[in-house]
Order: structure tokens, then C-alpha cells, then sequence
């Protein structure tokens, strides 16, 4: 599977699905059947260094700098991010 420009820094996996973080910035969510790319998440304002998915809720998140980002994965869209402060913005 290619796709990310740098490189991969963390990884997170369902059964079906795989998530990916890198030095470039962007968060990109994997069919692990088919090998494809379903969506790119991002960017973000630095490298991403952790991820998770919530396959249950249908959530990707990602961790950039002192952000994290909540992604509905059926979208693509970020729903909430929240600064290391705790500070909301939506």
C-alpha cells in the first residue's frame, strides 16, 4: 500500500479497516480487503503521531502537536478538535 510522502509514524487496525499517521501530515484510513485507500484525514498542523479507530462509533482519531481530531469516518470530516489545554473548537 503506498500513499503517505514520508514516513509512517503509527498505526491502528479493526477488522476491515487500517489507519495510518505520518511525518506528512496526514491521517489515511485503509480497506484492508481491497488494499485501498478510503480517505485521507487532514492535514494537521504537524506530524501525526498517534491514531485510533473506533469502528463501533465509525471514528478515526488522530493526535498532531498538542491537537487531537475526531473524524467521522464516513465522511471524512473532522467533527471535534481538542488542544492539549482542553480547549474545544468546532
Amino acid at each position: 500500500m503506498e500513499g503517505h510522502g514520508k514516513a509512517v509514524l503509527c498505526l491502528a487496525a479493526s477488522d476491515r479497516q487500517l489507519l495510518s499517521g505520518s511525518k506528512d501530515r496526514m491521517g489515511l484510513l485503509w480497506d484492508l480487503e481491497t488494499k485501498k485507500r478510503l480517505m485521507s484525514l487532514g492535514p494537521h498542523s504537524g506530524n501525526v503521531s498517534s491514531v485510533a479507530l473506533s469502528t463501533e462509533q465509525r471514528l478515526a482519531l488522530t493526535v498532531a502537536d498538542k491537537w487531537l481530531s475526531v473524524f467521522d469516518v464516513r465522511s471524512g470530516i473532522c467533527v471535534k478538535s481538542l488542544n492539549a489545554q482542553g480547549c474545544q473548537l468546532d
